[in-house]
């Protein structure tokens, strides 16, 4: 791959997955099932309360669904996004209250999401409490 077209990979893959988030928030699944690749697939951790593999947009939506099932009020917000030629790293702020307590909590995740034929074809959060979220 020539440096430009390197570039050009970063920056697409940058606007994907800042675009992505934005929907995503939004509930705007139309624009959200646009980006992602057929075989697009979410992994969470084994450690945590919904964790597994989540296939698809009706896969994404059913992860969302079991967030909300351990958490109130759970909001995210992206702070950095940092891209490559294949992959990008978004770290984001969440925050919420906890069913379990109803203490509200604040932590932070980075979310790898790595690119296949320009669109998004996995992503992989990783929590920087996962204590917190699983006691919260």
């Amino acid at each position: 791959m020539t440096k430009i077209s390197n570039t050009m990979a970063r920056q697409r893959n940058l606007d994907s997955a800042e675009l992505f988030y934005s929907a995503a928030i939004k509930g705007d699944w139309s624009t959200v099932a646009t980006l992602l690749h057929p075989e697009f697939h979410i992994v969470e951790a084994q450690g945590l309360p919904f964790n597994g593999t989540y296939k698809g947009l009706e896969g994404l939506q059913t992860l969302g669904k079991q967030v909300f099932t351990h958490f109130q009020h759970f909001s995210v917000e992206p702070l950095s996004f940092t891209s490559n030629e294949d992959s990008v790293a978004v770290l984001i702020s969440a925050k919420g209250i906890g069913k379990k307590t109803a203490e509200p909590f604040e932590t932070l995740i980075c979310e790898w999401l790595e690119f296949k034929a320009e669109k998004i074809v996995l992503l992989r959060p990783f929590y920087w409490d996962t204590l917190l979220i699983n006691t919260v």
